[in-house]
């Protein structure tokens, strides 16, 4: 270990402290990724860690001790974490990126209808597909469930076909000029990311598209049947390379038990679509994460609480592992991403056959 001073290591940015434990020490990179400042310069400097022992998480240790004292109630253990892991939001974003970034990644090579392959790593399983509809210039609509990998997806079917990436995420207060754009109060015109996309070529995405206003998506079915659309200003020629895919969790029909808050789409609207089904690829949470037992349980979690309306997605596995390898526990962990405000009841309930499944 190279030696360093404690002013110079004070004078030291987090992040450069985090690079240099990296380099010169042989903790994991998940727990240098939780420590914060005090407890970075003292391991660098060969001491005991400045945090107890427990990466800075002291906070978890005594709120538990408290509980079992009944000096606190449970809600407000729950709340005091919650504002635990906001305070290590910026680190869990390196820490998720880290995770994402150095898995060693399996080739995925894919043919277009151009006959060019293209060697475009680890995707999705429906990656393929929404390559070759987007290699076709066919528009598409996304359906699958919350936090399945839809905006990654899309993002880089973009990047394999050398094109730009356009994305609008749209709810019942989008507007028509949020879509078309619009002319200042000077009279000059001001595009918008589908105008962009339109005209110039690329790949654009209208996420939660069933979340939007019907009367107002209806603008858009004009320029997908057409080779030319109307804009505040002009009439605007559609480009060659424009591709539009919508992303939604249901197939347009209105709300169901799981998204109450989705609204039907207009038939006319949807039947621009070629509709691609975009479930959880499990093969693939399993590759992005170390910790292959975690994958699994949360996959086991997922299966169980289906009857139960709760949300078990990739990030649960991306951000949980983070969070396990942070200090956190399994029961924390569990809490604040999957077991957020449902009873006791619900949650023995949804681990009791977790635990008779098998995958």
């Amino acid at each position: 270990m190279t030696a360093h001073t404690r002013e110079q290591l004070e004078a030291m940015t987090v992040e450069d402290l985090r690079k240099l434990a990296r380099r010169e020490t042989n903790l994991p990179g998940l727990r240098i990724a939780g420590m914060r400042k005090p407890a970075l310069i003292s391991t660098l400097l060969g001491q005991e860690e400045e945090t107890n022992g427990n990466n800075g998480l002291d906070l978890a240790a005594i709120l538990a001790e408290a509980l079992r004292d009944k000096v606190v109630n449970e809600e407000t253990v729950r709340g005091l974490v919650r504002q635990e892991l906001e305070a290590h939001e910026a680190e869990l974003a390196k820490v998720i990126e880290e995770i994402t970034r150095n898995k060693p990644v399996k080739e995925v090579v894919v043919t277009l209808p151009t006959g060019e392959r293209k060697e475009v790593g680890l995707q999705h399983k429906a990656f393929e597909t929404v390559l070759k509809l987007a290699a076709a210039r066919l528009d598409m609509f996304l359906v699958g469930p919350s936090g399945s990998g839809k905006t990654f997806c899309c993002e880089q079917v973009a990047r394999a076909l050398g094109l730009p990436f356009y994305m609008v995420a749209v709810g019942l207060q989008t507007t028509k000029s949020d879509l078309l754009g619009y002319m200042d109060a000077q009279g000059r015109y001001v595009p918008s990311m589908l105008r962009l996309a339109y005209e110039n070529g690329g790949v654009f995405l209208m996420d939660e598209i069933d979340a939007g206003n019907a009367n107002v998506l209806t603008v858009i079915n004009a320029m997908l049947s057409n080779s030319v659309a109307s804009f505040p200003d002009k009439m605007v020629k559609r480009h060659d390379d424009f591709v539009f895919i919508a992303a939604g969790n249901t197939y347009g029909r209105g709300a169901d038990r799981q998204y109450v808050g989705r609204n039907a789409i207009d038939a006319a609207t949807l039947d621009r679509f070629v509709v691609v089904d975009f479930d959880y690829d499990e093969e693939i949470e399993r590759e992005l994460v170390d910790d292959k037992e975690w994958a699994k349980y949360i996959q086991k979690l997922r299966k169980a609480a289906q009857p139960e309306r709760l949300i078990v997605s990739t990030r649960a596995i991306i951000k949980g592992a983070a969070l396990l390898g942070m200090g956190f526990s399994k029961e924390q962990v569990l809490d604040m991403l999957i077991f957020r405000g449902v009873s006791k009841e619900v949650k023995r309930r949804v681990m009791s056959v977790a635990e008779e499944i098998r995958l």
